[in-house]
């Protein structure tokens, strides 16, 4: 049986795997710069076509893998052992956690700095509010450029947003002023230390 042309030349075949397996691996790891770029409605459809570009190549190599195994058995393993490194990573490598671990740790100094505002009246929320517009030079730290601030009792409590959600979804950072854990009633959230 004749070889589709498609399949001789394995250098191609191989880089081509390579690439788009890493570049897959890059929307994933930069998801969240993404998502503030192009939006919670877009990054979606991209990373919906990279996934079913990668399921149908995945079917693609295992049939090159059966093709060709005989005649270059190296060539022929390396596009699905690029696929299985790509789910291996998909699996153990928690993107999320680097990318909040990093901003956090970043922006820690001017996390204390707007802190420090709120504690001495600088910045205020407007009565019967709690989400509070960051000034121009802190508004990086916040999505959507705001803040939640709520004082119970002694206790003072500022939010800083890393994802706001679309219709209930949100995470961030919180700042208490007790260095308590927020109860379930603040934000109506899940907290996690």
């Amino acid at each position: 049986m004749k070889t589709p042309e498609i399949f001789r030349n394995s250098f191609l075949i191989t880089s081509f795997y390579l690439v788009f397996n890493l570049l897959f691996v890059l929307i994933k790891a930069s998801e969240w710069i993404l998502i503030a770029l192009l939006t919670v409605f877009i990054y979606p459809l991209i990373y919906l076509f990279f996934l079913v570009s990668w399921i149908f190549l995945a079917w693609c190599a295992i049939v090159y893998l059966f093709w060709h195994f005989r005649t270059n058995w190296l060539t022929a393993v390396l596009p699905t052992l690029f696929n299985i490194l790509t789910v291996l990573i998909f699996l153990f490598v928690p993107f999320t956690k680097i990318w909040l671990e990093y901003l956090f740790d970043k922006n820690y100094p001017s996390f204390l700095e707007v802190i420090e505002l709120v504690e001495n009246g600088e910045i205020q929320k407007a009565p019967g509010e709690h989400l509070t517009p960051l000034p121009q030079k802190y508004a990086m730290l916040s999505d959507g450029q705001e803040i939640y601030i709520e004082q119970e009792d002694e206790t003072l409590s500022v939010f800083f947003f890393t994802f706001r959600g679309v219709l209930d979804n949100f995470s961030g950072f919180v700042y208490r002023s007790d260095d308590s854990q927020p109860p379930q009633t603040f934000m109506y959230g899940d907290w996690e230390k």
